[in-house]
């Protein structure tokens, strides 16, 4: 049988202790009825570090022994302590290599020597800050003691090197007022200078952000996008100098993780001008994976074509490319993107009659072939203003607006397109009768599980006048209602019809929102998903009154947030204006920016608008501004901060 035996000493005031096995007969032995023989291993430590060996096991910080079967092979290891270095074995053991090995042949005794090296190196520890805002410090702290304090972001240093083989710890002491910040990278062990701590910070306050300035002069209102990890997009033309005729695409991301908004990238560099007005683009963005398309018409020489460019946030911009190479002047391009990156753009083109075209972007692969959507092929017949949503899985629908065409053609169709079967045939959803009613262009959303709605305003003449109404039809997955629903209730009018904008939440929330030209009224209702859209309420009564001078923006959520953005001219001057609603609650009013020029009516404002699932939001627009003695119009944004 096994017997364990335990010798212990005291030295100093240090306990020292170890265990050694070994063998002893009790009726049996080697057989002969002997007991084998054993041998005492004695260890010594001087200095600070171990010695430990599996055999045993063994593990002496000061002094130890054990008794050890004759010939057993032991091998020791000294372990030196952080700032030390083995100096030398003695004893059955020599050299300074970190392990002996030895054979109990014989009691053994072996010491082993630590000193203090001068020579263990030290490295430095640091990283970069972004995100704090101007006139805010902070204090960071490693290992609980080295202090260092920030005002600026850029990189840092703590003053005190660390010991290689020590542990770091970065941590926040003391957050900026008004901000929180967090660190990653900020443990480890020192194998060599650490730069990669990353500290990062993001507003604490709720409500409007203060703006920042994208671009230099002559710049247009820029398009705008937020995913649900906070993370901003915006694109806008700008004049290629001072004096020129021509502009250019360019474009800025916003990352949360650092605050921060990149230098702005150029995205085209193409002869002619870049068409960023109401119904000249669209940047569309799937707000779980980040991924965005952006479409515009490009003009050279009186040429007008529709181009599209990607955007991977792994990866950045794709390639810029034509998506047509059709004859005739191209218009009003409406995009969308799905969970997969695959992206669809759908326009209209003169070839030689306005008819409905689409390319699809397969993502990994590249943009596809023209296709033309439908066959409303009469003389003088004009299909135009086409809206696109995107599902999830990749479905698509198409509506738009055919009109001097005939009675058996006029109205509105739409067209579905899924990954598995392509474009199915286009199909009238409303018909025009000759007469009327004049209806608007059509305004369609999707949410992730295939359902849609579609939208217009519509004037009908009865004996009793001229009304007005803006109406729905709702796509289930796989079929159309076919009796239109009124949102809110019908006005009386003298000739304008509005053009509804319309937004839907990946769960099925929508929003719609619409301007009354004639009575300045603007007015938006909210609908749950699958369900009807309550009132509708006039949510500009509390603004100066003044000229609705853009299409509103709208963004909605699942959370029940929705957000409608607007810009209105006033005695004092144009500004921009933003209603919130969160769950049903009353509208709460913003203005986001007063320095807006009066003259600027570009109606391009309601592409400006993002919202994403935790009520984050981010909305864009153009000032007018002086640059010392150059004055012109510059891309702004601000950002939407929800109350944790």
């Amino acid at each position: 049988m096994s017997l364990l035996r335990m010798n212990t000493f005291r030295r100093g005031a240090g306990l020292l202790a170890l265990t050694a096995l070994g063998l002893a007969g009790c009726g049996g032995g080697d057989g002969a009825g002997r007991t084998p023989t054993s041998h005492t291993l004695a260890v010594t430590v001087n200095g600070s570090g171990r010695v430990t060996s599996p055999t045993g096991p063994l593990d002496c910080a000061n002094s130890c022994s054990a008794q050890l079967v004759e010939n057993t092979a032991v091998t020791l290891t000294a372990v030196p302590a952080i700032g030390f270095v083995l100096q030398a074995w003695a004893g059955a053991c020599s050299g300074s290599a970190a392990t002996c090995t030895l054979t109990m042949s014989a009691a053994r005794s072996v010491s082993a020597t630590f000193v203090a090296s001068s020579q263990t190196p030290r490295f430095t520890l640091g990283g970069t800050l972004a995100g704090l805002a101007s006139g805010a410090s902070i204090v960071l702290r490693n290992n609980g003691a080295n202090d260092l304090t920030l005002a600026a972001n850029g990189s840092f240093q703590f003053s005190q090197q660390v010991l290689q083989g020590a542990s770091y710890s970065v941590a926040i002491a003391t957050q900026p007022s008004g901000q929180t910040c967090t660190v990653a990278n900020g443990s480890g062990t020192m194998q060599a200078a650490v730069s990669n701590v990353a500290v990062s910070c993001v507003s604490s306050v709720s409500g409007w952000q203060p703006k920042a300035d994208l671009s230099a002069l002559g710049a247009s209102s820029p398009y705008v996008a937020m995913d649900d990890k906070g993370n901003g997009l915006a694109v806008w033309a700008q004049l290629d100098s001072a004096s020129a005729t021509n502009n250019s695409l360019w474009s800025s991301r916003y990352t949360a993780a650092n605050g921060q908004w990149s230098a702005p990238a150029l995205l085209e560099t193409q002869a002619g001008n870049a068409g960023t007005g109401a119904g000249e683009a669209q940047l569309a963005m799937h707000r779980a994976t980040g991924r965005a398309v952006f479409t515009w018409l490009h003009t050279v020489n009186g040429t007008v074509n529709v181009w599209a460019r990607d955007f991977d946030p792994s990866a950045g911009w794709g390639t810029a490319t034509s998506l047509e190479t059709l004859d005739g002047m191209a218009g009003t391009p409406s995009a969308g993107i799905d969970a997969s990156g695959n992206a669809m753009v759908a326009w209209t083109q003169m070839t030689p009659r306005w008819s409905i075209w689409a390319n699809r972007f397969v993502h990994g692969t590249g943009w596809g072939t023209a296709q033309l959507l439908e066959s409303n092929d009469t003389v003088g017949g004009v299909d135009m203003d086409p809206a696109l949503a995107i599902s999830d899985n990749g479905q698509v629908l198409v509506a738009w607006k055919a009109a001097l065409h005939n009675a058996t053609i006029n109205g509105l169709w739409s067209a579905r397109f899924t990954p598995a079967a392509g474009w199915g045939a286009a199909e009238r959803r409303i018909a025009t009768p000759a007469g009327g009613p004049t209806r608007s262009r059509p305004a369609i959303a999707a949410d992730a599980q295939s359902r849609a709605l579609l939208a217009w305003g519509q004037l009908d003449v009865d004996t009793s006048g001229i009304w007005h109404g803006v109406q729905t039809l709702r796509f289930d997955g796989s079929a159309w209602t076919t009796t239109p629903a009124l949102v809110g209730v019908r006005q009386t009018v003298r000739s304008t019809v509005a053009n509804p904008v319309l937004a839907m939440a990946p769960g099925g929330t929508a929003l719609i929102a619409w301007g009354m030209g004639e009575s300045g009224a603007l007015q938006a209702a909210v609908a749950p998903a699958g369900g009807s859209f309550g009132t509708a309420a006039t949510i500009n009564g509390g603004v100066p009154a003044g000229e609705i001078t853009s299409l509103p923006a709208v963004a909605v959520n699942d959370a029940g947030t929705a957000m409608v953005g607007w810009r209105q001219s006033a005695t004092a001057g144009a500004a921009i204006h933003v209603q919130r609603m969160s769950s049903g609650a009353a509208w709460t009013l913003d203005t986001i920016a007063s320095d807006v020029s009066a003259s600027d009516k570009t109606w391009n404002f309601h592409a400006g608008l993002g919202l994403n699932a935790s009520g984050q939001a981010l909305a864009g627009w153009s000032a007018y501004t002086t640059s010392g003695s150059t004055s012109g119009t510059a891309a702004r944004a601000r950002r939407y901060v929800a109350t944790p």
